[in-house]
């Protein structure tokens, strides 16, 4: 069986993550596969081709429609002649689905890695693209796949065709996310801080959607009850080059408790330096691979009520409703006045719920499922 990969982008990002844990664990020499990125090289671009996977870029230019690079996407598929096309994420949907119609017509698989509430959760245009995707949804894909409940049901509610539609939770590699027993001392030793520091950390782009500033105001909220806390920031775009950032936590004068890292590559080790892993996403998350990956390494998570979020997290740890930095900042001070024992039964949960019902294996065995299930021998 053929695989063939259509995403938007391989800039950092959850749907991301779970493409490359799909390839990189497939264990199946028998099914070839090979990635089309529709943007240009990315951060991910050179972790594909070192696992040896064909990769293409078409280079589109976001909003833009280039008939030409278009072409040459059709080109690709009539080439590689895969038995069945995933497509990750709204504009691959669409343009892989129109693409495998004009080439030969491999079935195709769409997936899904947004929860949609309204229109002003997304740009108009991928808002557009949305409402043609749900108008097509009983012609152009085979299946299609959503990474949470809550994806699933507000697509439904979007007019999606039903019959058409699973749920597949994303999994996490629980041999490459688990505790690093070293990572405290090393990391507040790399970030000049005493060991006694409290770490509460959140790892996300720079983007809307993950809303810092509601991260921002509740640390100064924390910070006025707990003075031991430092704020680990982390992801595209949150580095020191972020005036929007810095002039939020300067004009605050938060600036000896903020840490702002940028793309990191050692995440289990971040995961595992943290007191806190937070997420203060305001709205579109499905089931972020964040919080698993951290859950995964046994830190307890506090997040917004997002999406699966909720379900997710559970008694492991504190959901507090988006846009309210008070309830977010009452919840880190919950967690940090925990006693040893009653902190360390949250780690200990944390860790028991990925394992039992976010793990890589079930993921992969589902996928592997419904790609056999859906595929066409070219």
């Amino acid at each position: 069986m053929k695989i063939l990969h259509i995403i938007n982008t391989l800039a950092i990002g959850g749907a991301q993550s779970v493409l490359l844990q799909l390839i990189e664990n497939w264990g199946e020499s028998r099914d070839p596969q090979m990635v089309i990125s529709l943007r240009k090289r990315e951060q991910l671009s050179a972790w594909i081709e070192a696992l040896g996977i064909p990769l293409a870029h078409i280079d589109l230019s976001p909003g833009k429609f280039d008939p030409v690079k278009f072409a040459n996407l059709v080109r690709i598929i009539k080439d590689y002649r895969p038995d069945v096309i995933q497509t990750w994420l709204y504009h691959a949907d669409l343009l892989g689905s129109l693409a495998s119609r004009l080439a030969n017509r491999t079935p195709v698989i769409w997936g899904i890695h947004h929860t949609m509430t309204d229109r002003h959760s997304v740009k108009f245009s991928t808002w557009f693209v949305v409402k043609v995707l749900s108008f097509f949804s009983k012609v152009l894909p085979a299946h299609i796949i959503c990474c949470s409940h809550s994806a699933f049901q507000t697509h439904v509610d979007f007019g999606y065709d039903v019959t058409k539609m699973s749920t597949v939770v994303n999994g996490v590699n629980t041999d490459h996310f688990r505790l690093d027993p070293t990572a405290r001392v090393s990391v507040k030793n790399e970030l000049e801080l005493a060991q006694k520091t409290r770490l509460i950390g959140m790892f996300a782009r720079f983007h809307p959607q993950k809303d810092h500033v509601t991260f921002i105001r509740a640390a100064e909220m924390l910070l006025l009850e707990k003075s031991d806390v430092c704020f680990v920031l982390a992801g595209e775009g949150v580095d020191t080059a972020n005036e929007y950032l810095r002039t939020e936590i300067n004009r605050r004068g938060m600036q000896d408790h903020f840490r702002l890292l940028g793309s990191r590559q050692d995440m289990p080790r971040l995961y595992s330096s943290m007191d806190i892993v937070t997420l203060s996403s305001a709205f579109g998350e499905a089931l972020p691979m964040t919080l698993c990956e951290a859950m995964a390494c046994g830190t307890p998570c506090v997040a917004t009520n997002i999406g699966d979020t909720a379900s997710l997290i559970e008694q492991t740890g504190r959901v507090v409703a988006p846009k309210n930095p008070g309830a977010l900042a009452s919840a880190w001070k919950d967690v940090l006045d925990l006693s040893a024992m009653d902190y360390n039964q949250l780690c200990f949960q944390a860790k028991q719920k990925v394992f039992a019902s976010y793990n890589l294996p079930d993921m992969l065995s589902s996928y592997k499922r419904i790609y056999r299930k859906f595929s066409s021998p070219q």
